[in-house]
């Protein structure tokens, strides 16, 4: 898979059987990347539990990694 560019609507996710969601992204090796997960916009960003912002989500990609994350809420109530 070619790397992804950015774009604020992000990469497409794939809603699995289970009712999770998944992509599929490749990273260069050895870089610090960040981000954040929305549905689509920045009005429909992921926020704490407690509705207060989130810092962007970061690692150093060493691979094949599988990163997991839960979404506590979202911007907009889910709505």
């Amino acid at each position: 898979m070619p790397p992804f560019p950015w774009d604020a609507a992000g990469p497409p996710l794939t809603r699995q059987t289970d009712g999770t969601y998944t992509t599929s992204v490749e990273m260069m090796t050895g870089m610090t990347h960040e981000f954040k997960v929305t549905r689509g916009t920045w009005s429909t960003v992921e926020v704490k539990a407690d509705d207060s912002d989130i810092t962007n989500r970061t690692f150093t990609a060493k691979g094949d990694d599988v990163i997991d994350v839960k979404v506590a809420a979202w911007r907009d109530k889910g709505v």
